[in-house]
């Protein structure tokens, strides 16, 4: 995946989750724009899995 797994990408993900709250709550940036993210977690060495989510 993106971050990979272990626990050492969990601060990269909160970071992923906090700049998304903060570019919706911005009234200013990205006006009548709402982004979403989408985390899975995925099997490193699966690309035909992966090619399916």
């Amino acid at each position: 995946g993106l971050f990979g797994a272990g626990d050492e990408h969990s601060s990269i993900e909160n970071a992923l989750k906090y700049a998304v709250y903060r570019i919706n709550h911005d009234r200013q940036l990205l006006a009548n724009t709402k982004l979403i993210y989408d985390i899975q977690t995925l099997s490193p060495g699966d690309a035909f899995g992966s090619s399916k989510k």
